[in-house]
């Protein structure tokens, strides 16, 4: 069979919540060089998705990618690092991914300026970094940045504000849930 026919066969298992029946497909297509097999297998890893949760694993799949250049694979092993709470490198991957604009990484930026994480705490930076996020349509930075604006983080007209992205994210999280599956591991925080 094919590549494109056997990830094609793969995803559909995914969708389906059939990871351990996928496994051995990605898995074979990573050993041959695939860094979309090799994302894919991260993710599982990570989460422990048809398989034992596996953080080394994760880490050796997300660097295949990393070194690829594919932005969703160094984010991924940020997500490692988190996992592992070794903050500095996941800090400095987010870092370099926000430079590229990725907005995923804005969103776990400011995660870390909200909760004083490898940075010293400041609110207003994580709420740069959570609009950033949201204005390129994250769901949660945006549920995130109107949390801190409901608590009047920026002044009350701030409160009136948060409630017109309230909306928003509703609209948004409507859009997205209608057209993607729920055990996509892109719309995993």
């Amino acid at each position: 069979m094919s590549y494109e026919k056997e990830i094609f066969k793969a995803n559909n298992l995914v969708a389906d919540s059939k990871h351990a029946e996928a496994l051995p497909i990605y898995e074979k297509w990573a050993k041959k060089g695939s860094n979309d097999c090799a994302r894919y297998l991260g993710w599982m890893y990570l989460y422990g998705l048809g398989c034992d949760k596996s953080t080394e694993n994760a880490q050796e799949m997300f660097s295949i990618g990393s070194l690829a250049g594919d932005k969703e694979s160094k984010f991924g092993l940020a997500k490692v690092y988190i996992e592992l709470k070794d903050y500095s490198a996941a800090y400095k991957l987010l870092s370099e991914l926000s430079r590229e604009f990725y907005p995923p990484s804005d969103y776990w930026l400011g995660w870390f300026y909200e909760n004083g994480y490898h940075v010293n705490q400041d609110i207003m930076e994580a709420m740069s970094f959570y609009s950033r996020a949201s204005s390129a349509g994250h769901i949660y930075a945006c549920q995130r940045e109107c949390y801190l604006m409901l608590r009047g983080v920026r002044g009350m007209l701030c409160r009136f504000y948060a409630i017109i992205k309230r909306f928003r994210l509703l609209l948004i999280a409507f859009s997205v849930a209608s057209r993607a599956p729920l055990t996509d591991p892109r719309l995993l925080k």
